[in-house]
């Protein structure tokens, strides 16, 4: 079958809700990205993850019957690294506020890692650490006032576990902020840089960006001016797509990563919305079949069409303000079902 993954040359996969969930791979991901691997395609995994370093993930990866290596992986802190070395020479001194990957990966990068401020730290580099604490960021605080150059791995104000969300390093980062009333250049996503890394790594002319989270992995393609496919295996939903801000709109959509090698499986936002109808009334989105039901009720065909339905929505919601969502016939209510937006469900207004 072909898909979208023929059309580019690296697919810059997010990995938490895309790839697997907590320590379980996502259906269909290990036998579609074998199918892109053998496409010619290039899949790389890009995570905000500041604590582990690419072998570590690259083992985890190859646990789930993937096939790669650790130079298949960009953490956030390579990708901060990256930052810091394009303004700093070789032997300059870091304050290093996060786990001791990120401070190994300062020190492989030419540059001197130090845990406490003195005259001589030229930067401060902050990623998410279970350990750090006060006397942590008094250090990171006295180094940025006193002029250091300051960059977050990522922003991530929270950090899903097994108990729930935890802070991330982005609520640390607040922390500094409010000590400080500095900002951080900011390395992972939804920042560009990350994207910018990772492309360079890959020796890409053709990049695609797959995540499950409108407000990172597409927010970063935006900003990176590539294009982006969202799955709905993770956190943003249907309904979030119709809502999305102009800065985190996907270029495609799938069910799942199938839409990669399917091309039944994906469709382009403001390419499709065949065989549907939507009217406005009322602050309302009625949604109506245009297209003859065919003979095709299978598994594959309903996903189709409700993606289809999905970006007729999307290309109207996109343009003017919503409260609901409803269907004006049988076919458009399979459709919403199948996409999880019923007329009590889905509330909001698009940002035009």
């Amino acid at each position: 079958m072909s898909g979208l993954a023929d059309n580019f040359d690296a697919i810059l996969l997010d990995l938490d809700g895309t790839v697997y969930l907590g320590h379980r791979p996502i259906p269909f991901v290990a036998d579609t990205l074998k199918t892109v691997l053998a496409s010619g395609s290039r899949p790389m995994y890009v995570t905000n993850n500041a604590s582990r370093p690419p072998a570590v993930v690259a083992a985890q990866l190859r646990e789930m019957g993937l096939t790669l290596t650790q130079d298949d992986v960009l953490t956030s802190p390579q990708a901060a690294t990256a930052l810091l070395v394009q303004r700093h020479p070789p032997g300059s001194v870091v304050l290093v506020v996060g786990a001791p990957y990120l401070a190994d990966e300062v020190a492989a990068a030419g540059l001197v890692p130090v845990r406490e401020a003195n005259a001589d730290v030229v930067a401060v580099v902050q990623g998410h650490s279970p350990d750090t604490g006060w006397a942590m960021l008094a250090e990171a605080c006295v180094a940025i006032r006193a002029g250091a150059d300051w960059v977050a791995a990522n922003v991530d104000t929270t950090l899903p576990t097994d108990r729930g969300l935890l802070p991330g390093n982005g609520a640390m980062v607040a922390a500094l902020m409010a000590a400080t009333d500095c900002h951080p250049r900011v390395a992972g996503k939804p920042a560009r840089a990350m994207i910018d890394e990772a492309i360079l790594r890959s020796a890409s002319v053709a990049p695609l960006v797959v995540g499950d989270r409108l407000d990172t992995d597409i927010e970063a393609a935006v900003s990176a001016g590539v294009a982006g496919l969202l799955v709905f295996t993770g956190v943003s939903s249907p309904a979030d797509l119709l809502t999305a801000s102009p800065a985190r709109r996907p270029t495609f959509v799938s069910f799942d990563m199938r839409g990669l090698v399917d091309s039944h499986a994906v469709v382009e936002v403001l390419g499709g919305g065949a065989g549907w109808q939507v009217d406005e009334h009322d602050d309302t989105l009625i949604l109506r079949a245009v297209a003859s039901a065919g003979a095709d009720s299978s598994d594959r065909a309903q996903d189709n069409a409700a993606l289809h339905a999905l970006a007729a929505l999307a290309q109207v919601a996109w343009n003017t303000r919503v409260s609901a969502v409803t269907a004006g016939d049988e076919r458009a209510s399979v459709a919403l079902a199948r996409l999880g937006i019923g007329a009590d469900q889905f509330t909001g207004s698009a940002a035009p």
